[in-house]
Parts: structure tokens; C-alpha cells; sequence
């Protein structure tokens, strides 16, 4: 979790041609890196910020509001009342993540209903799967099949 990334290269390195150049590569992944550069220097909304946050803390089982207020450096809180003031709830931004994941795995992916529960840091296949019936009206075999009949 390095807080920067940092590659040098002398000054003779850098000018020295490179056999393979391809111009039309080149620009192709120019334009690549200038849109990834866009979107890290996007300001993400608070939302977004805590919704990146979760994801990666699912696993490990259900992640604290203090938690991600650490992370963010705010208050509990404070948290709670931006994200209030945005019309939403922590518990929210927590299933909808985890229905967005469910889904993504679900679609995507062969892994087993167990291993999705564990990804998403249900306590059991079967908790896993009442949530996501509440979510999303449908059991996560029912929704298996209706997108693999497409």
C-alpha cells in the first residue's frame, strides 16, 4: 500500500531510440494513459470514495463505519452526515456494493455461491443468498440462469 509509484531512468536511457517503435502503437497507448490519467485525477465523489473503500474490506467481513472515517480521515460522524446530506445511509453504500459485486461474480465469473459468500464476508452461503433475494428479487441461481439464457 506504497503511497507513490516511481520508476527513473537516467538521461541516457532516455535517449536512446527503440528498435521497435510503431507511431500508431504509440499514440494508441498515449491516448490510453492520458485517459487513465483523467480518471485518477477525477474528483470522486464521497459516495464513490467510500464505495472503493468497502470493496476491498468485504472479505474480511462486514466493514466498519469507523473503519472507512479512518481511512477518509473524517469524523464518524461527519461521515455519516455528508453522506446523509448526499441522501444516502453507510449500511446503503455497504449492499449496494455487495449486490454489485454478487452480480458482477455472478455474471462473470464460474465461482460457486460459497465462494461468493466468502468473497462478499457473508457468514454463510445461505445468508448470502437471502440477501441476495432481498436485493434483487431473485436467488442468485435464478439469476445465474437468466443471464447465462442470453
Amino acid at each position: 500500500n506504497a503511497a507513490h509509484n516511481r520508476i527513473r531512468f537516467s538521461q541516457e536511457s532516455l535517449a536512446l531510440s527503440n528498435p521497435q517503435h510503431c507511431a500508431s502503437t504509440w499514440h494508441v497507448l498515449l491516448q490510453l494513459c492520458e485517459e487513465q490519467l483523467a480518471l485518477k485525477n477525477r474528483n470522486y465523489s464521497l459516495e464513490e470514495q467510500v464505495t472503493q473503500l468497502i470493496a476491498p474490506l468485504l472479505k474480511n467481513g462486514e466493514p466498519s463505519i469507523e473503519r472507512i472515517a479512518h481511512k477518509l480521515q473524517l469524523p464518524t460522524w461527519t461521515l455519516r452526515r455528508k453522506l446523509a446530506a448526499q441522501g444516502t445511509q453507510f449500511r446503503q453504500l455497504v449492499n449496494q456494493t455487495r449486490y454489485d459485486l454478487a452480480s458482477s461474480y455472478i455474471r462473470d465469473t464460474d465461482l460457486t455461491f460459497g465462494e461468493i459468500s466468502w468473497l462478499l464476508g457473508f457468514s454463510s452461503p445461505e445468508a448470502f443468498q437471502r440477501a441476495f433475494k432481498r436485493w434483487s428479487k431473485q436467488t442468485p441461481g435464478e439469476f445465474r440462469s437468466t443471464v447465462l439464457r442470453r
